[in-house]
């Protein structure tokens, strides 16, 4: 306070004016009248101080202008710049977000355009009566529709039964088979649902297989309550190989082939 006092003194400032700045504890605001009063003092102020006055003012001006300069800088400074390919993972995120929001099921936000994705945002378009192109997707009239979209927009996928689509035990396997001569064999069979089965747990199948010895076979398997017979034809082999499995569940299969050899098989 007693610094104040002192520039105001040497500043020759009048005593009303202390009067009003030390009424209370509030910022002061002179009215118009009292700074035409502030101005007129000019001829009894010394052209000295006057001076000194104006040079502080200027200076103090310049001081609060760098200031703000200053403070927008480091502003700046402390924004990281985001390369184009984070702005696009992070559009992708968005969009994500927003086709979960209206129910298309786009899977995890993690600004990863995959497949189910593209069918998600496929979907809302199609519903939509918007363009289903790719490209389609990032541009406004696309994402101001989804932003806008209600909860639920797009229609409920009807879930098709394992059954129908690839089987009681279709799909990729990996088998291993433990021979009596100490030899393990590791493989892959691929197995497709041959037919549509009329009865349950009565299935044929087509079977691709090919092993750690890079054989390669084809051939068919039946499913009959639980049990799985195999038929294998094995390139440059006239022989075929047989096998028979306990399914147990759907996720493994146990067995042993024609050549005595103990096979078990779980699902990729």
């Amino acid at each position: 306070m007693s610094e104040i006092i002192g520039f105001l003194n040497e500043f020759e400032t009048p005593p009303w004016v202390f009067e009003k700045m030390f009424r209370s504890r509030e910022f002061y605001v002179f009215s118009d009248e009292e700074k035409t009063r502030l101005a007129a003092r000019s001829e009894e102020i010394s052209s000295e101080n006057l001076y000194e006055i104006n040079a502080f003012v200027t200076k103090f001006l310049k001081y609060l202008d760098d200031l703000a300069k200053e403070g927008k800088k480091t502003e700046v400074q402390k924004q990281p710049k985001i390369s184009k390919e984070e702005q696009l993972r992070l559009a992708v995120i968005e969009i994500q977000k927003l086709l979960n929001a209206a129910g298309c099921n786009a899977g995890v936000a993690d600004g990863v355009w995959g497949r189910r994705t593209q069918a998600a945002a496929i979907a809302f378009a199609k519903k939509a009566k918007l363009p289903t192109t790719r490209d389609s997707f990032l541009s406004e009239k696309f994402l101001t529709t989804l932003a806008n979209a209600p909860k639920g927009f797009c229609p409920k996928q009807k879930s098709t039964p394992t059954l129908k689509r690839q089987g009681t035990i279709g799909g990729s396997w990996n088998l291993k088979a433990m021979c009596n001569n100490g030899q393990t064999i590791s493989g892959r069979a691929d197995l497709k649902l041959a037919l549509k089965p009329k009865t349950v747990g009565k299935e044929a199948y087509t079977v691709a297989y090919r092993n750690s010895l890079n054989q390669k076979a084809s051939g068919q398997g039946r499913l009959n309550n639980g049990v799985f017979k195999v038929t294998l034809y094995f390139e440059g082999v006239i022989e075929p190989l047989t096998a028979s499995f306990r399914v147990d569940g759907n996720r493994k299969l146990v067995g042993i082939d024609s050549n005595n050899c103990s096979v078990t098989a779980s699902r990729m």
